[in-house]
């Protein structure tokens, strides 16, 4: 057990660095949002997101790209083949190169038609919005190609230098907004300009970095074209993926949309909004958690594996249940500070996607292990027949004029059908049962769940100040931890928590 141990000590130091990063990262942007609407307007900074938010349509490929490097970067890691890992360091650049250069020329060409035919801009700022175009391409350009580095960075888990340069990418975009608020010309040419310059800056870094660091990230002409093969289609499979998880969230909102109009899109939008950001905090904890589930695969540290299996998706539950069971308990009141006026719907909205987020987060890491094994194809087309599935249901439902709730509550069925399908495949690709992994994962972090929720409903009353509010999430939280404590966790995983509490304690100490 003091293999895992240091496994998830090193996960949660990766993690803990990471989460860090990223509420810097959320302050920087969302003060740079709000001082560039007010130095460009709402017309520019519309055509900033609109022309900019086409081009980075593509850019979820840059995910499917990124994780498709690090999968094979890790296992030849974990086979302890570290000269193989050049190979694939030069052939994911062979691969992005190529994909720069389509996108390029699929971005101008789609592009500018859509732009001068489609999209409805002033006339007199048809100008200003081409060359937002050229330096979003350009900017999406050097973000491809910078994949094999921050794909090497994390797979070496050096967390702590890609979360600086991270934010030191977004400092750039907060000074590029400082800049054009003192620029007297057009200053959402200069933004777009300044932001690519960012981004060309950021992509040297990383380069300058991974040189310095590595030897694994020399470029070298090298084609391995069995390589090149299963890189492409390892990550063609996951692109599809994520293809369908875009259009399938894009596509119920549209639905929304055409059967309810405007006022429902609203409603929709904040709770997207608020659950993608609980999501990308805990996504900090999958993100830490991949290189070693990836390289204890590849090395067959069956104990490893497992032991990761089990006890990741309970460590990441714990951690957003921590985060929304406060939230969905005083989701009025914090409604109402963070909204001038909140849309009709938006709370129920809210509470439901979340328990689809629940749901969905005890099957992340058995999709970490699934993508390790790099046996994709059926699993991938499996999953993406649920999505479409689904998604007629949810069309049907429109149609027959159900209650408003109902689409977004099939959504729920659909993540939980998707989680023990995921985590049902995963046991497989280990020689695990599943039902053994239901009634060690699933169950103890629902019960612990549904407690901790009852005991914060029934002991704590509405929030109606800021005060109120603070004590309720403190005592929720409190809750929350010791339920998960209690009743979530096995006899080994609270004496592992204990041993990382103990070794924080001590390390402030000597440090104080």
């Amino acid at each position: 057990m003091s293999t895992s141990n240091n496994t998830f000590t090193r996960i949660g130091k990766n993690t803990v660095v990471l989460y860090c990063r990223s509420i810097i990262a959320m302050f920087i942007s969302l003060y740079t949002s709000r001082v560039l609407l007010q130095v460009i307007g709402i017309d520019d900074f519309g055509i900033y997101n609109v022309v900019g938010g086409m081009v980075m349509l593509f850019s979820f490929l840059n995910v499917a790209l990124m994780v498709s490097t690090q999968r094979f970067m890790n296992m030849e890691m974990g086979c302890g083949k570290t000269e193989r890992v050049n190979l694939v360091f030069c052939t994911s650049v062979n691969i992005q190169l190529l994909m720069a250069v389509l996108i390029t020329v699929g971005g101008e060409v789609i592009g500018t038609y859509l732009l001068y035919n489609y999209l409805s801009i002033p006339a007199n700022r048809i100008n200003a919005a081409f060359w937002v175009l050229q330096f979003s391409i350009v900017t999406l350009l050097f973000s491809i190609i910078s994949v094999p580095y921050n794909a090497l960075i994390m797979a070496k888990e050096e967390f702590r230098s890609f979360a600086y340069i991270d934010i030191l990418g977004y400092l750039l975009k907060l000074f590029a907004v400082i800049f054009i608020s003192y620029y007297g010309g057009d200053r959402l040419i200069v933004y777009a300009l300044l932001i690519m310059l960012a981004q060309v800056v950021i992509r040297f870094i990383y380069s300058f970095y991974c040189n310095y660091r590595f030897p694994e990230s020399h470029y070298k002409w090298k084609i391995d074209s069995v390589l090149t093969k299963k890189m492409l289609s390892f990550s063609s499979w996951t692109t599809l993926s994520g293809i369908s998880s875009l259009a399938y969230q894009q596509g119920i909102g549209v639905l929304y949309n055409a059967f309810y109009g405007v006022a429902i899109n609203a409603a929709v939008g904040v709770a997207q909004q608020i659950n993608a950001a609980v999501n990308t905090l805990v996504s900090n904890f999958t993100t830490a958690f991949y290189p070693q589930m990836t390289k204890g695969y590849a090395a067959k540290d069956w104990d490893k594996v497992k032991a990761m299996h089990f006890t990741g998706p309970k460590l990441a539950f714990c951690i957003m249940s921590v985060m929304v069971v406060p939230l969905m308990l005083n989701l009025n009141y914090i409604l109402k500070l963070w909204l001038d006026e909140v849309p009709l719907h938006t709370t129920m909205f809210i509470r439901i996607i979340l328990c689809s987020s629940l749901i969905t987060i005890l099957a992340t890491t058995s999709n970490t292990l699934v993508r390790a094994t790099g046996k994709i194809r059926t699993y991938e087309i499996t999953l993406n027949t649920i999505i479409w599935l689904f998604f007629l249901i949810i069309y049907i439902c429109f149609k027959l004029d159900m209650n408003i709730y109902v689409p977004y509550s099939i959504m729920v069925v659909n993540s939980l059908i998707t989680s023990l399908y995921i985590a049902n495949y995963s046991c497989r690709c280990i020689g695990v049962k599943g039902i053994e992994y239901y009634r060690s994962v699933h169950l103890p972090m629902i019960i612990s769940l549904l407690m901790g929720f009852t005991l914060a409903f029934y002991l704590l009353p509405e929030s109606e100040s800021l005060l109120s509010l603070s004590l309720n999430v403190v005592i929720t939280i409190s809750i929350v931890i010791f339920c998960n404590y209690t009743l979530g966790l096995n006899g080994t995983e609270r004496k592992f928590v204990i041993q990382v509490m103990r070794r924080m304690i001590n390390k402030l100490k000597n440090e104080a």
